[in-house]
């Protein structure tokens, strides 16, 4: 068994379920798993060369609406990259997005600065990996690890929640058009955090105008409610806009809670459900009560793969030890 230790930036991301699942694959993998302020705590002249450092969603950290914030996380992460390559860490990147979901909305300075970031990443990684075949396809110089799949502990007694859109409330999500289409007599659960009060503005605003059959439960919810309602619920909604995101989280989730997706097409729900994953993709959000129903008689008929024996933790940790082996 490995004894190697990796070293993680961030050393943990609250309210992240994924990341938690990454660093217990990294664990049951055989390696030691330690934050990398524990690496910089220890004496330079007791530092161990070649280290293991992997970094997720770094670059994406840098993309701030306030320059002062940018510019910290900038220098810091300068300053993070600067020791790994002065002691020879071996160098592993995780990327997630093709963009940061709010680049749009920071600043010039750390639009240069998010530029700097990933091409510093893309230079001195030695493995660079994606939780998306398609985009290792079109990427060869990255690498696929499956994406980890999550704990639910809830058993499934009825499912009895129709849809269900859950996560951090953003502009990316596009909800308010979701909701512009979404037909007034047809139940809609959305539960999570507004980005901004503006955005839980519209989404109210949307729910009122037209009547709709839609309660927003505008609040953080803790692991144990959200995987308790997921066991009840049919189908997941996820509206994300595929420019920014190379996979969801959101909908490898909602897979590992036996639900089935709706999803707004992209090169990702596209590969899930070639796959044989219950993944449907609309390009219209009008099309998908008509799409649930279809979608419901399928189910009935068609045997679906299931996430958690098709990427079960066995096999990740598998795929995981083989692109380590050369670190």
């Amino acid at each position: 068994m490995n004894s190697k230790v990796v070293y993680v930036l961030p050393a943990e991301a609250k309210s992240n379920q994924y990341y938690k699942n990454l660093l217990r694959i990294i664990d049951a993998s055989g390696y030691g798993v330690a934050p990398f302020d524990d690496f910089i705590k220890v004496k330079s002249a007791l530092k161990k060369k070649e280290q293991i450092f992997l970094l997720s969603w770094q670059e994406d950290s840098v993309a701030k609406s306030n320059v002062m914030f940018a510019t910290r996380q900038f220098i810091y992460l300068v300053w993070v990259l600067t020791r790994i390559f002065y002691f020879k860490g071996k160098l592993v990147w995780i990327k997630h997005n093709y963009t940061p979901h709010k680049l749009a909305t920071a600043t010039f300075a750390a639009k240069y600065y998010y530029k700097m970031i990933r091409g510093l990443l893309q230079h001195f990684s030695v493995l660079k990996l994606a939780h998306s075949r398609a985009f290792c396809a079109q990427h060869s110089d990255f690498k696929f690890l499956p994406h980890p799949h999550y704990i639910v502990t809830s058993q499934v007694v009825k499912r009895d929640v129709d849809f269900f859109l859950f996560g951090k409330i953003m502009r990316y999500k596009n909800i308010p058009k979701l909701l512009s289409a979404w037909p007034s007599d047809v139940k809609l659960d959305i539960s999570g955090l507004a980005e901004d009060q503006q955005l839980a503005n519209e989404i109210d605003n949307e729910i009122t105008e037209r009547t709709l059959n839609v309660s927003f439960k505008n609040s953080f919810v803790d692991d144990i409610e959200l995987n308790n309602k997921l066991t009840r619920t049919k189908f997941v909604i996820c509206p994300n806009i595929e420019d920014s995101m190379i996979v969801s989280g959101v909908i490898i989730h909602a897979l590992s809670s036996g639900c089935a997706v709706l999803a707004r097409k992209s090169a990702f729900a596209k590969e899930l459900y070639e796959q044989g994953f219950p993944v449907w993709q609309f390009t219209d959000e009008a099309e998908i009560p008509a799409m649930a129903k279809q979608i419901s008689n399928e189910l009935l008929s068609k045997n679906t793969v299931s996430y958690l024996e098709k990427y079960s933790d066995m096999q990740v940790q598998t795929s995981l030890r083989e692109l380590f082996k050369s670190l």
